[in-house]
């Protein structure tokens, strides 16, 4: 297969138009892969905000903790059960 006299063989084999295009593609995707990823974390951010004190997580976690056990008393007995074989 003999090549065209006036086209250059690159590393990609594409010529200078055809990777400018492709280039010109690939950074159009990117740039609308952030922009949703962008949205994407400040809708998060609005639903649950982060980057709070670590005592105001921490507040949280033990409440939903402190929940989970109220209304799991077998889980109760099994925190029990294994803090007596730890002590």
């Amino acid at each position: 297969m003999a090549l065209e006299p006036d086209r250059r063989t690159t590393l990609s084999g594409l010529t200078e138009p055809e990777a400018k295009e492709f280039n010109r593609l690939f950074v159009l995707s990117f740039v609308v892969f952030v922009a949703v990823a962008v949205v994407a974390h400040l809708l998060a951010w609005m639903w649950r905000p982060w980057g709070g004190s670590y005592h105001t997580a921490m507040a949280g976690s033990t409440h939903l903790a402190a929940v989970t056990v109220h209304l799991h008393p077998v889980a109760l007995h099994a925190a029990g059960s294994l803090l007596a074989m730890l002590g």
